[in-house]
């Protein structure tokens, strides 16, 4: 029995029917089949990503850009969305503070205190100083990776009947994702107290001018009395570009019967230098078109070297829903910087899987000779940059030859 299906008129779901046989079988005169019709969009999209490499060779804190296509050669409308990830945990680190003070003086150069209401404020204290300053009892354990100093505040370094104690950073630039990070301790649990984590973005020795509140902390019974680690996004906090100080304040109204001893140390601020970036970073394309991606690429702040990333492409394409490219970005120096008629990039050098070859016109031919002036490689193309395979070239110094539209060069390469 051939059983028929027809979906004409019908719009995307589920159906559900039966096939009902009837016969003289006089056991089970009747048979019932549940039949289920799926109408669905069948046509499916086609990713294809060009380049599928990306390498760019840039001078420290320079921009540029590339393009990449992400193009859709199947019969339904594609989705995509890029993500980045790099070979390092979040990019490679700048680290704009990191203070164990350690220093013989407080605070450290660029920091500042200052108490609203009287006192002393914070001060350093000595790892294993026992008892602690204001207490007949406690010892000051050092933080973990601690050294033998750590900034300290307590009740009587405070004013005569509350306590106001602020110890204020440098001001730093929030760029990218910039993480604070520090450890800090409350003790004992018998007295509660209060710390705030607050930004400003004016001035460094006003408490009014850190209206940005980025955590606060109400010790009290129960609360830990061990070392604990912070961190916090200071880019969840402020704008792009935004300079900000950050203070930790102890505050609490009535230090006879409040206020602890507060201890904080290992404070740090490292910024993500996210060097790579694409726009747009996810769309939709139809059927036999493109989306035109920038990929830009930003050495500000890194040093001379490799790095590395891929982009993730992923999209509704069944048959391949995560495209992966291998980005690379060569921060270099002492290179050309392709201002002259004929000036040509040749990148890395030493070279172990690639060497790139950038123009500023388009490259005719290249031509590469070992050092018995075998010729090794040779390719005709008529792009201004392009990778030459060297993973499986023998390892020695050769000679390359650039043919452009503007005349022809010649750089000598290392292959390790």
């Amino acid at each position: 029995i051939e059983i028929g299906f027809d979906a004409t008129g019908l719009d995307f779901g589920e159906y559900d029917a039966a096939i009902v046989i009837t016969s003289n079988d006089p056991a089970n005169p009747t048979v019932e089949v549940p039949v289920t019709l799926i109408v669905s969009d069948m046509a499916d999209p086609v990713i294809v990503v060009d380049p599928m490499e990306l390498t760019q060779a840039i001078a420290p804190d320079q921009i540029e850009t590339q393009e990449m296509t992400v193009g859709n050669e199947g019969s339904g409308v594609l989705s995509y969305a890029i993500d980045i990830e790099y070979m390092e945990s979040m990019g490679p680190e700048a680290v704009l503070i990191d203070e164990g003070f350690e220093g013989a003086t407080f605070p450290p150069a660029g920091w500042a205190k200052f108490n609203v209401g009287g006192g002393t404020g914070w001060q350093i204290l000595g790892a294993g100083v026992t008892p602690i300053p204001g207490w007949q009892g406690g010892t000051a354990d050092p933080a973990p990776d601690g050294g033998t100093q750590m900034a300290f505040c307590t009740w009587e370094t405070g004013g005569a009947s509350a306590n106001d104690q602020w110890v204020v950073t440098p001001q730093i630039t929030v760029t990218g994702d910039t993480y604070l990070s520090f450890w800090m301790r409350y003790w004992p649990e018998d007295y509660d107290d209060n710390v705030e984590i607050k930004l400003s973005t004016t001035v460094q020795n006003s408490a009014s001018a850190f209206t940005i509140m980025v955590d606060e902390f109400n010790f009290t019974t129960g609360s830990s009395m061990e070392w604990e680690y912070y961190e916090y996004n200071l880019a969840e906090f402020v704008d792009q570009g935004e300079q900000v100080y950050i203070a930790f304040r102890e505050v609490v109204a009535d230090n006879f019967n409040d206020g602890a001893a507060i201890f904080l140390d290992n404070v740090m601020v490292e910024q993500s230098l996210s060097w790579l970036s694409v726009d747009p970073e996810e769309g939709d394309v139809d059927p036999m078109e493109e989306d035109v991606i920038t990929v830009t690429f930003n050495s500000t702040g890194l040093d001379i070297g490799i790095y590395n990333a891929e982009l993730h492409i992923f999209s509704n394409d069944p048959e391949n829903d995560v495209v992966l490219v291998p980005v690379t970005l060569d921060v270099i120096t002492g290179v050309n910087e392709l201002d002259e008629p004929n000036a040509v990039m040749v990148y890395p050098n030493p070279a172990s899987d690639f060497v790139r070859v950038q123009a500023n016109h388009n490259i005719r031919e290249i031509k590469l000779y070992n050092s018995t002036g075998q010729l090794v490689v040779n390719k005709r193309i008529d792009e201004q940059s392009f990778n030459i395979n060297t993973s499986d070239i023998a390892t020695g110094i050769y000679l390359l030859q650039i043919e452009t539209e503007a005349g022809i060069s010649s750089r000598k390469v290392m292959i390790r």
